[in-house]
């Protein structure tokens, strides 16, 4: 089987139905994208990849426009102008547009991968298509200029992230993938 996921939803979202559940129960492999939980490494990867080398930050890295947008975005998010100091500039991208989403009820703990996974039969074996190293290697590995304009981007869809999100997940639950696809490309 091969089933289309989003990777957090709000609580409460009914996505689960007896066509899921029996695909599920019969399959003796289930491959997400990548793992996650306490022995993933995400935190560790995080930690190793994302964080400035001494004397370094963020902040220095941006000019002008640049830098009032980054700070004005975290105001808009009740944090401090220093949150992401420490960091390259795709881990401020990337927490920028989650932020929003978990401080509106989005949590990965009620998406598609670990609710699935939650119910995962003990003998059902758990594989991926990346490691999380990999992953977070794609980001780490862009050039500074690239980073810097990932983060932009981040900023300018800020306000609109979580309506976005919204209308994904509402095409997704209808199973309109041509509604989706044209909403995922409506980014690029």
């Amino acid at each position: 089987y091969l089933f289309g996921t989003v990777h957090a939803l709000p609580a409460g979202i009914d996505w689960m139905d007896e066509r899921i559940a029996a695909a599920l129960a019969s399959s003796g492999e289930f491959v997400t994208e990548v793992k996650t939980g306490p022995d993933s490494g995400i935190s560790a990867g995080f930690q190793s990849r994302a964080t400035l080398p001494p004397g370094q930050s963020l902040r220095a890295m941006l000019t002008g426009d640049d830098l009032a947008a980054y700070e004005g975005a975290l105001a808009s998010l009740g944090l401090p102008a220093s949150a992401f100091d420490r960091y390259e500039p795709w881990y401020a991208a990337m927490m920028l547009s989650l932020l929003p989403l978990m401080q509106q009820g989005y949590s990965a703990e009620a998406g598609v991968e670990d609710t699935l996974e939650a119910r995962l039969a003990p003998q059902t074996r758990h594989d991926a298509l990346e490691t999380v190293d990999f992953q977070l290697g794609l980001f780490d590995g862009l050039p500074q200029e690239s980073q810097i304009a990932y983060l932009r981007e981040i900023i300018i869809s800020l306000p609109d992230i979580k309506d976005t999100l919204d209308a994904m997940v509402a095409e997704w639950l209808q199973g309109d993938a041509e509604a989706l696809a044209a909403l995922l490309q409506e980014g690029e």
